[in-house]
């Protein structure tokens, strides 16, 4: 089983813009391409594990990055759930 988190972004720019932001202090986030299962977004989203979710909330709020949403994934085999996570910023 694998279990990740990923914000989307409303444009391809604020996605890229996150993640060298991000990747400074949390080397292990990733933009991916956006599951197809969410239809919102730029088709880019930024693959955060779950020990650095805090950290990477902090970061998203000191530097006034906004995202459209935020989304728990849990992969168990060929099965995938994706969770939406509401975050008060």
């Amino acid at each position: 089983m694998e279990e990740y988190f990923i914000a989307v972004f409303a444009t391809a720019h604020l996605a890229i813009h996150s993640e060298k932001i991000i990747k400074t202090k949390f080397p292990s986030a990733k933009l991916i391409p956006l599951p197809s299962e969410i239809s919102s977004g730029c088709g880019l989203c930024l693959k955060i594990m779950p020990e650095s979710l805090d950290g990477v909330i902090l970061e998203f709020k000191e530097n006034n990055i906004s995202f459209d949403g935020l989304y728990k994934i849990i992969k168990k085999g060929y099965s995938k759930i994706l969770e939406p996570i509401q975050i008060l910023l």
